[in-house]
């Protein structure tokens, strides 16, 4: 009742200069960038349909959709055709309830829109705009409305007749089907993106739908639709929810913020690679928090494998390991159990890994198990997305391209004691990128000295990333840890400058439990709390008004770094972690009254240290949030 009455009182006192941020939430299923594992190609002449199921929370109007196609490539096969600035329909439909088993036909599902799509190279976005009636072709926008249901993108082969009445902006470029990449997960179903209003979860790909182009280009009925490849798509949405509806906004983000990964992203078919003939050394420091690199340019040159070292490819020939998603060296991830424990940066004062897993793209992990991951997202190479380098075990990617060992050109090589540092060297020599490209080879090594004080780097010569996607060069401390620290490598400056990747210091983070609707009692909820002595619950305050701030520095009372975000004379409320219910986060019920709709708020949390105060206040602040209250 007093949060009640505190929240009345407040919203009384309206400030008329607060204004949450009212940009237009995009959402995808994957973020920031696309995923793949394989690509999908439509049957000869046949749609191409993609499917999710989609749990909208309140009216939202669809501004634009984005999508990707795999459709930039010479006409010669296998190859999809080039059909870059095409234009091609999408028609859109629903299902109820879900996708799941309803793909056979298109029987039950309602179109709701047809629209156009602008085709683009790998790894852009197609723009999927233009949304019309499906049965006038009025223009008309695409309203999700509130529910869960089966969402299906169906893409219209360009031979289609009709096509030539889009809004082509060039003659059609090899009119032909359509083609994706998409990801395969480890778990299915299972949710890939979330916000405030939408939930995304449990893609489809049908290679083969439920429409043909004849060779007349009349579209008809497909009678033999083919089955549904469990395999996420890559597909956005660009939207305005209802004016009435209650919202929220993230704002900045908190202090002491460090996350552990460090990493840079080459872009496919960059040239020359400016790591080429370089090599780093990396220092590591312990850290409460679970160490951190000292980085500098300049290290042990790149050196071929030596006498002694043991080839874990052989040319191509050696027996797939347990852990891959090939059926040889292609993709793959060998074990090797080491003699003496080696230290890397991890949560909790760091990781004694005692096993590695050895990726034929470029990649070592660091576990206490062997590898047994026979995902694609463990064992396969990096195509336009570092979900699997945050989300998977700890990893140096010395240079995770897609390498191909099993050519017989090039192999990966491991051996302990090492030559130069006397603990573990791991090679990649001459290995061919994937598609081959003649005379196109990459070689690069990473060394650690026995207890992992001490890495060295080295790249040889011969770097390529021609038409192997993306590559990732970094180290992350994985199992989901915050992204973080995205830099130019060949920038890193030799001693006795350095580049300090994170020691895993993390803000406090603060947000609602639900959307801010009158009426309602959302939780206030602080998270990733700091360490405390055991068995102590967490103390926060929450920091509450009207008046927003653009992010005031307090290091003018001790506080340096740390932004405020609420002004005026704000609203303090004390909050303890409930340890038995709500572990690991302090909540507090906010009672919102009615009759307040679209009054904006904002938010902000502070956590008290008591073990390893980050200053004199020992006070770490939380990101803010403004809230618009609302209706529906």
């Amino acid at each position: 009742m007093q949060l009640k009455i505190a929240a009345t009182m407040l919203l009384g006192a309206t400030s008329l200069f607060a204004q949450c941020n009212t940009s237009t939430p995009e959402i995808r299923t994957f973020s920031p960038t696309w995923q793949a594992s394989f690509y999908y190609p439509s049957a000869n002449g046949t749609t191409l349909n993609q499917y999710l199921d989609i749990t909208v929370g309140a009216p939202l109007t669809v501004n634009s959709m984005a999508s990707t196609t795999y459709n930039q490539f010479p006409t010669t096969a296998p190859q999809p055709w080039d059909q870059v600035g095409n234009v091609a329909e999408v028609r859109i439909y629903t299902f109820p309830v879900t996708h799941i088993g309803n793909e056979a036909s298109s029987a039950g599902w309602t179109q709701v829109s047809s629209a156009e799509m602008t085709i683009v190279a790998w790894s852009g976005s197609c723009v999927i705009q233009g949304f019309k009636d499906p049965v006038s072709g009025v223009p008309t926008p695409l309203v999700l409305p509130v529910g869960s249901y089966g969402l299906c993108v169906e893409y219209i082969p360009t031979t289609w007749t009709g096509t030539a009445a889009l809004p082509q902006t060039q003659v059609l470029l090899n009119p032909g089907v359509h083609s994706c990449l998409a990801f395969v997960p480890a778990v299915y179903p299972g949710l890939m993106a979330e916000d405030q209003f939408v939930a995304l979860n449990s893609g489809g790909i049908q290679t083969n739908g439920w429409q043909v182009v004849d060779v007349a280009g009349a579209l008809g009925p497909n009678v033999t639709p083919g089955g549904v490849a469990v395999a996420q798509p890559n597909l956005g949405f660009n939207y305005t929810p209802d004016a009435a509806a209650g919202r929220s906004e993230t704002i900045g983000q908190g202090c002491y913020n460090l996350p552990f990964m460090i990493h840079e992203f080459i872009a496919e078919n960059t040239t020359p690679i400016d790591l080429a003939s370089q090599s780093y050394t990396a220092v590591l420091t312990a850290s409460a928090n679970g160490g951190f690199y000292n980085i500098t340019n300049g290290g042990i040159p790149y050196i071929a494998p030596p006498a002694g070292a043991t080839n874990l490819t052989l040319g191509g020939t050696a027996p797939a390991p347990v852990a891959t998603s090939s059926a040889n060296a292609d993709d793959a991830t060998w074990g090797h159990t080491l003699s003496v424990p080696l230290s890397v940066p991890n949560p909790g004062g760091g990781l004694m890994a005692t096993e590695l897993g050895i990726n034929s793209n470029g990649k070592v992990y660091f576990d206490v198990v062997p590898p047994t991951d026979t995902s694609y997202a463990y064992n396969g190479a990096n195509y336009g997305g570092i979900g699997p380098f945050r989300d998977l075990a700890t990893s140096w990617a010395v240079f995770n391209t897609d390498l191909d060992p099993s050519t017989g050109v090039g192999d990966v090589y491991v051996m302990e004691p090492s030559p130069n540092l006397g603990g573990v060297m791991i090679w990649w020599d001459n290995v061919p990128n994937w598609p081959a490209v003649a005379g196109a080879t990459n070689s690069c090594s990473i060394e650690f000295t026995a207890d992992g004080t001490v890495c060295n780097i080295a790249y040889g010569s011969n770097l390529v990333a021609n038409g192997s996607g993306d590559a990732l060069v970094g180290f992350s401390a994985g199992n989901g840890e915050p992204v973080g620290g995205l830099i130019d490598w060949s920038a890193i400056p030799a001693a006795p400058g350095a580049q300090l990747s994170g020691d895993g210091s993390s803000a406090p983070t603060m947000g609602l439990s639900a959307r801010p609707i009158g009426g309602t009692s959302p939780d206030l909820v602080m998270g990733n709390l700091p360490s405390t002595i055991a068995g102590a619950p967490r103390v926060g305050l929450f920091v509450i008004n009207t008046v927003g701030l653009p992010g005031i520095d307090l290091g003018f009372i001790g506080m340096p770094g740390c932004p405020l975000f609420v002004g005026g004379s704000p609203l303090i409320i004390t909050g303890i972690e409930d340890t038995v219910n709500s572990p690991g986060e302090i909540r507090l019920p906010f009672a919102l009254p009615a009759g307040f709709a679209g009054t904006d708020i904002y938010l902000q949390g502070g956590a008290l240290h008591f073990v390893f105060p980050p200053n004199a206040f020992g006070v770490t602040l939380s990101n803010a949030v403004c809230f618009t209250l609302g209706s529906v």
